[in-house]
């Protein structure tokens, strides 16, 4: 078998809720097996939309393979429709692929920023890729979404953004 990536939540071992996937123990579940996250963030609410609102979830790649993933990139192949909203990525390259998460950041709530100074976020654009360390079996990245809101936002029924995670 060759190398599988499996995208779980953060929060605490047997976390299920998207929405308080704020970094620390990862979740002994995956968010899904394929290559794309959906409904990370919660509906943006009306007084959010209003005054603007800025947002983190933390999400880990493990590889529950027999092999190490090499040259794993992590790439949006749709972007939102909206001008009023972004979604920035980054992940903790002072840890890169570690098999603990004790040491991982856990924020206290999703309008908190990660304060780990080797997380730095670049806003995803389609075709945009952010390379990711190779990751060995049994180890994990931690990748940290950024969501920004700006004030005044336009309101829409559907905002989406999808992501692929690739590697060999």
């Amino acid at each position: 078998m060759a190398a599988v990536l499996v995208i779980r939540l953060t929060g605490g071992s047997s976390n299920t809720d998207p929405n308080i996937s704020l970094g620390g123990l990862m979740s002994s579940g995956s968010l899904i097996t394929s290559n794309a996250i959906n409904n990370l963030f919660r509906d943006v609410t009306s007084t959010q939309r209003s005054s603007g609102v800025t947002q983190y979830r933390a999400l880990s790649f493990l590889n529950v393979g027999d092999a190490s993933a090499t040259t794993v990139k992590f790439h949006l192949v749709w972007a939102s429709p909206s001008s009023d909203s972004d979604i920035q990525i980054g992940y903790d390259t002072s840890h890169g692929s570690c098999a603990s998460d004790s040491a991982l950041e856990t924020v206290g709530d999703e309008y908190t920023s990660p304060s780990t100074p080797s997380i730095s976020f670049s806003l995803a654009t389609p075709g945009s890729m952010i390379s990711l360390p190779d990751i060995a079996v049994g180890e994990q990245v931690r990748v940290w979404f950024r969501r920004v809101i700006t004030a005044d936002a336009g309101n829409r029924a559907t905002d989406t953004t999808r992501f692929r995670v690739s590697y060999a």
